[in-house]
């Protein structure tokens, strides 16, 4: 009997248990609901058939983690982008504009520029007390907190609000 039953299962190793599952966490939901169906416990499983939808789901959710994490394509850089960002900073009065890597961080007497910091794509980052602004392809890879002193420490910092207008800034805003 047991020879019939492993026979009639041999069939079911060559399925693909998790066919049209797009994310990870339909793959959750599907493992759990095959794992509870088919456990070596219950009726309807077996230690060999459990074995294989385990390792199926196992080879999926990696590769499926993979792709969910992978590094979007990310548009090179302009410094266009951050120069128009900065000439709408520089028309603000009150505020101190800080160049640190790719991000603009802006701080002083920001309260009365709120709402024009936010047009403009700049967040709040009620830690540090300033508004910054990033690239949109920019996604961080940890938690880890880092403060101001961290963030200049590693990148470097330029005060763009008093050197640039040294150079020359137009009414309009043009350099």
């Amino acid at each position: 009997m047991t020879g019939e039953v492993s026979k009639k299962y041999i069939k079911w190793y060559k399925m693909n248990y998790f066919k049209g599952i797009s994310n990870s966490k339909d793959l959750r939901k599907k493992y759990i609901e095959l794992s509870v169906l088919y456990h070596p416990d219950r009726y309807a499983g077996t230690d060999e058939l459990y074995i294989e939808i385990k390792k199926q789901y196992e080879k999926l959710l990696e590769t499926q983690c993979k792709e969910e994490h992978k590094e979007p394509e990310r548009e090179d850089f302009t410094t266009s982008e951050m120069m128009d960002i900065l000439r709408e900073l520089w028309k603000l009065e009150g505020i101190s504009i800080e160049v640190c890597g790719i991000f603009i961080w802006v701080s002083g007497d920001t309260k009365k520029s709120k709402d024009k910091l936010k047009e403009i794509g700049l967040r709040y980052a009620s830690k540090k007390i300033m508004w910054y602004w990033k690239p949109l392809w920019y996604r961080k890879k940890n938690r880890s907190e880092w403060d101001i002193k961290d963030i200049r420490h590693s990148y470097g910092s330029v005060d763009k609000s008093k050197q640039i207008l040294k150079i020359g800034v137009s009414t309009n805003g043009s350099i």
